[in-house]
């Protein structure tokens, strides 16, 4: 998984803050991650998707649902979880959540929710 990040470092270090908008795709795909609402839900609070199929960059009201920050769970904890809370766009209402497993016909998927979150720590990648 890579992440890009909408403000490059001024430094050309390759770090991402806490807290900052980012894209986030898998290494050989060109489109990026992109909340979803689902179609024709009965329910009355429709379920966000995380899917793939954003375009990359441009921050923007046009890209605001491909925008995602790393967020800790807590100062104590070395967990993190991904939160959907894009800043790019001051204008736009955006309904924030944390990224979670959510499950629907025995299928698991990425959603967005309040309520729900996927903790993960990172590892240093070595290269071989």
């Amino acid at each position: 998984m890579l992440l890009r990040t909408r403000i490059p470092s001024s430094s050309g270090a390759r770090t991402i803050l806490e807290s900052t908008d980012v894209n986030i795709r898998f290494s050989k795909m060109p489109i990026v991650w992109h909340v979803q609402e689902s179609q024709g839900s009965s329910s009355p609070s429709k379920i966000r998707y995380v899917t793939i199929g954003g375009q990359p960059g441009h921050p923007s009201s046009s890209t605001i649902r491909n925008w995602f920050k790393i967020e800790r769970i807590s100062n104590s904890s070395p967990e993190y979880h991904i939160a959907y809370c894009p800043s790019v766009c001051e204008l736009c209402k955006i309904v924030c959540g944390n990224v979670g497993i959510s499950s629907e016909s025995g299928r698991r998927w990425l959603s967005v929710s309040k309520h729900r979150e996927f903790p993960f720590v990172f590892v240093k990648a070595r290269h071989n």
